[in-house]
């Protein structure tokens, strides 16, 4: 699953959870807006970090080490 799909589906998923907390009165509007950003950036944040680190892995695989010949 992507990233592209799963943004979308949290925002809405912590949108219903928030509406719930402020109905109850543990929450105002902007205590839970911010909840919200902090979530869904602490994701993205986590994603690109976990992206990266198989990229980079990826190709730390494919160089060739030191003192190797690179493979022809």
């Amino acid at each position: 699953m992507k990233i592209d799909l799963i943004i979308p589906i949290l925002r809405q998923l912590l949108q219903v959870i928030g509406g719930a907390l402020i109905a109850r009165g543990y929450l105002d509007q902007g205590a839970a807006d911010a909840l919200s950003g902090l979530v869904i950036n602490g994701l993205a944040l986590g994603w690109w970090l976990f992206d990266r680190h198989r990229i980079n892995r990826r190709m730390a695989e494919t160089m060739p080490k030191a003192g190797e010949a690179p493979h022809a």
